[in-house]
């Protein structure tokens, strides 16, 4: 498969927040950095009540930074894909990232770095949820539906 994007991406102060999710509060400073090359990102939404959610050097939402917050991706020669295809689904894939009710009022410091890998998140079926953060904070993380009501 061909490379789908080649980019040098630095956001300085970033909110990756979508509909029906708490917003992003930054008071403090926030640096994302996605260095991206020669990599296939991909994200694959079908049916139902699905939600496929893939962020790079992200923040989701409910997320709170006061103090200070770097997240980077560097990605070389990869592939990350993110999917989901039935029911009432879900799939997010997040990589230096926060994804809900996080707060970070110190520092916090938050590096994916990926050469020749294949991360890929799927969700197929019924009722079913996946979710993956590499170098993130995720509130969200132990819950039975993967959603901890960040979902709305």
């Amino acid at each position: 498969m061909k490379t789908i994007l080649s980019l040098l991406l630095s956001l300085f102060i970033a909110n990756a927040s979508a509909s029906g999710y708490d917003p992003v509060l930054i008071s403090g400073t926030s640096m994302q950095i996605a260095s991206i090359n020669n990599t296939t990102v991909s994200n694959v939404v079908f049916g139902n009540a699905s939600t496929a959610q893939q962020n790079l050097a992200s923040n989701t939402g409910g997320v709170v930074i006061t103090g200070s917050s770097v997240q980077m991706v560097a990605a070389q020669g990869s592939f990350a894909r993110n999917e989901v295809i039935g029911s009432e689904s879900m799939a997010s894939q997040n990589f230096s990232s926060n994804l809900g009710d996080t707060r970070i009022g110190g520092r916090s410091m938050q590096i994916t770095s990926m050469q020749g890998a294949y991360a890929y998140n799927s969700a197929q079926g019924h009722s079913t949820y996946a979710i993956q953060n590499v170098a993130s904070n995720n509130a969200c993380f132990s819950c039975p539906s993967g959603n901890c009501g960040t979902r709305r």
